[in-house]
């Protein structure tokens, strides 16, 4: 969501995965930090700014930009964003914009 409100679409095309070896927790872990995230979206979400509605979707809501910093903080993620490509049209209307980002995620503690 850009800071005017409006909403920004996009699609993630790839997801680089550095290594892979198995599972790194329990089930007994995994539930304990599931309950905890939905506790965390249950008590700081709010509606509209950190998660939306989508009328006709049921009670699927949508992770907006807000939201996705807080989970962020949270899990101690700091992102690091890189313009890859992008294309501006200033002079048509309405104007047409078209960027390729590639984004990190990058654990503060470890900067892994």
């Amino acid at each position: 969501m850009s800071e005017n409100g409006e909403v920004i679409e996009g699609e993630v095309t790839t997801l680089a995965v550095r290594e892979q070896v198995g599972m790194v927790l329990t089930p007994s872990q995994a539930k304990a930090q599931l309950q905890q995230l939905q506790e965390f979206v249950a008590s700081v979400m709010v509606e509209g700014t950190g998660l939306r509605s989508h009328p006709g979707m049921g009670n699927k809501k949508t992770l907006l930009k807000p939201g996705a910093e807080k989970l962020n903080e949270v899990y101690g993620y700091a992102p690091y964003v890189e313009v890859l490509d992008k294309i501006e049209d200033w002079h048509s209307s309405p104007r047409s914009f078209q960027y390729t980002i590639k984004c990190i995620l990058r654990n503060k503690r470890t900067d892994v």
